[in-house]
């Protein structure tokens, strides 16, 4: 039995699409911040928020890009959306360097991580707007609401997932070297156990969404 369970699981990981570069930056960049700040001399938690106000940076630098392009596709220009988006982020940003409090950083965190799925809920209630953002195909008409919708599922259980662990570290006073590694490897852990989910729970596709 378990070398069955350990064949279907090497099969789904074998199937799973490999995580793109990109999103090992943000960790990378996290976890390379807080290493350099700490060798330097920097107090620990002076070196957490930094650390992660960098990671942060590099987030929004890899988000923006496609927010633009699907703002102009929209509407034909992106200058009004892609300003709201940088005050509220230059704001965030600013207030984690104005407390320089780790607890504030990792609040911070889940609070985005609740709004994130509050929307994302709203695109599994058929909010179209929602669900062409979030989950695009390379046709709106291509890709079956349902498969979509599952898409949309999966990523809000991923940000609950992100809250839960995040406060737990919060709750039970992890140390921010265990913060740090947990919060770093998060990203390729989830990318993994998303894939495995999505293959075994996603509605199949019809013939001409293929």
């Amino acid at each position: 039995m378990f070398h069955r369970f350990s064949l279907y699981l090497w099969m789904l990981i074998k199937y799973s699409q490999p995580i793109a570069p990109a999103k090992l930056l943000m960790p990378f960049v996290f976890s390379g911040s807080w290493a350099g700040l700490k060798l330097s001399g920097v107090s620990w938690p002076i070196a957490f928020v930094w650390a992660a106000v960098c990671a942060q940076g590099v987030h929004i630098w890899l988000v923006l890009l496609p927010i633009i392009r699907r703002q102009r596709q929209k509407t034909g220009s992106a200058r009004v959306a892609v300003s709201v988006v940088l005050a509220i982020w230059f704001g965030a940003l600013v207030a984690q360097v104005w407390w320089s409090e780790p607890w504030f950083s990792q609040r911070l965190l889940s609070v985005c991580c609740a709004l994130y799925a509050v929307i994302l809920v709203l695109g599994i209630k058929r909010d179209g707007d929602v669900m062409k953002y979030f989950a695009p195909g390379p046709n709106d008409r291509e890709v079956s609401p349902e498969f979509r919708r599952r898409l949309l599922q999966l990523y809000a259980l991923t940000a609950v997932f992100v809250i839960a662990v995040n406060e737990s570290l919060l709750v039970t006073g992890a140390s921010l070297n265990l913060t740090v590694a947990i919060l770093s490897l998060m990203p390729l852990f989830l990318h993994y156990v998303f894939q495995m989910v999505f293959l075994l729970t996603a509605p199949p596709l019809r013939d001409d969404e293929t």
